[in-house]
């Protein structure tokens, strides 16, 4: 299942989690990226709605809630996040961010103005010991 940008939406972070998760699970997930909101051709839904979905109760499974820090834009994600174009317009910080999916719905919280040096980094690759 390919979104419009040719990537296999199976491979996202946000549905390889949700095969871990159960139902009633909360889970928290650390990204470089805002969740995409592309849809496959067969038409599926990106990740943000995905999650969505996955946040509501399904007949007697409870919603999988999920929290997601955004660290960084990554594919320019964050422009299909209308919350989030809007802070754009407004020159606010949009990074670091917290997406919350929970019983259906959503909600998110900016760090205003947070240098992202304040959050413990994991992008980086530790450096090699020079000699």
């Amino acid at each position: 299942m390919q979104n419009a940008r040719g990537a296999d939406l199976n491979n996202h972070a946000e549905r390889l989690a949700m095969g871990l998760a159960r139902g009633g699970d909360t889970i928290l997930l650390v990204q470089n990226a805002f969740p995409c909101q592309d849809r496959s051709p067969q038409g599926a839904p990106g990740c943000h709605d995905y999650l969505i979905r996955q946040s509501t109760a399904q007949g007697r499974r409870a919603g999988i809630n999920t929290v997601v820090r955004v660290d960084h834009d990554h594919g320019l994600y964050s422009t299909a996040h209308p919350v989030v174009v809007a802070r754009q317009r407004l020159g606010l910080s949009i990074l670091p961010c917290a997406i919350y999916y929970e019983d259906g719905n959503v909600s998110y919280t900016f760090i205003r103005n947070a240098p992202i040096g304040q959050l413990p980094n994991i992008w980086d690759k530790p450096e090699a010991n020079p000699e």
